[in-house]
């Protein structure tokens, strides 16, 4: 049975070892009655936390698992019945949704059946790319055509 004291004894000894990843933090927990290390992944892109994850099973005999949000490494040692897991969350992209249309005053944040143009926006621009609502679109696209001649040319 694993106690507080054998985890946090294994956990000094893990943090000198050279083939540890590197990590932001750590903790002993709790989990279903045994007590365990936990240990969040220092990485600054879910590439590089993918890379130094497959490393480390790959160094360790660990197990990888490659969830939606969350990537985990799970291991005993040899000389420890310590549970230890590596984890990193995947980060999430979120689409801020401003108060109204950039071009008209259609309401956008308080309605959900609005349809929403992110208007040439890339993940990274999205929290500053103007919106708009789909009938704005619809009219600048009219517009344009009816700028341009048959056959696609400006007249």
């Amino acid at each position: 049975m694993t106690t507080p004291e054998k985890a946090a004894e294994l956990l000094g000894s893990l943090l000198q070892s050279s083939w540890l990843p590197p990590v932001r933090h750590y903790e002993i927990a709790q989990t279903d009655d045994t007590w365990g290390i936990h240990l969040a992944l220092d990485a600054d892109t879910t590439d590089e936390a993918v890379r130094l994850m497959q490393q480390f099973a790959s160094d360790t005999g660990a197990v990888f698992t490659h969830g939606d949000r969350t990537l985990t490494a799970d291991l005993t040692t040899s000389d420890s019945d310590v549970p230890v897991r590596v984890w990193y969350h995947i980060p999430v992209t979120r689409w801020i949704v401003p108060d109204q249309c950039a071009t008209c005053p259609t309401p956008l944040a308080t309605t959900t059946h609005v349809r929403l143009i992110p208007d040439g926006a890339t993940v990274d621009q999205a929290r500053t790319t103007p919106v708009i609502c789909v009938a704005c679109r619809d009219r600048m696209y009219a517009a344009w055509l009816a700028q341009t001649a048959p056959g696609g040319a400006p007249r």
